[in-house]
Parts: C-alpha cells; sequence; structure tokens
C-alpha cells in the first residue's frame, strides 16, 4: 500500500479557496526537493498538477481564462 501525504493547495487567485489533496508520499518528497510536478507525479491529470502549482482548479480555469473567440 503506498503511504499518502494530505497537502493543501495555495489559495486560488479567483475564487480564493484552497483545497486538499492527498498525494503519494514518495513524489510529494521529490517534488518538495524540486523535482519538477510533472516528473514528481506522473500519473496525476495536467489539472492537478496546476491544481498543485498554482491553485487553480479546472473550473476556475475554465472560467477566468477561457479563450473569448
Amino acid at each position: 500500500m503506498t503511504k499518502t501525504v494530505s497537502y493543501t493547495t495555495k489559495k486560488c487567485m479567483f475564487c480564493g479557496k484552497s483545497k486538499k489533496i492527498d498525494l503519494p508520499e514518495d513524489g510529494f518528497n521529490k517534488w518538495k526537493s524540486g523535482e519538477f510536478v510533472q516528473v514528481a507525479f506522473p500519473g496525476l491529470s495536467a489539472d492537478t498538477r496546476e491544481l498543485l502549482i498554482t491553485g487553480v482548479d479546472s473550473k476556475c480555469w475554465d472560467d477566468n481564462m477561457a479563450d473569448e473567440d
């Protein structure tokens, strides 16, 4: 069984909320030691990795960054 770490994200710049995510402990330790998030967590979606880096979830991203074509 893989050990996990409960991580609270930064506050989203759009909605002001943070989220709690359970992450694999080995990937978390790599990430916190300076590894790129995509290398530390290859199994996470791009949306989840963005959430870890910026605190912005996919809904806030879509609502605020959508193309206005």
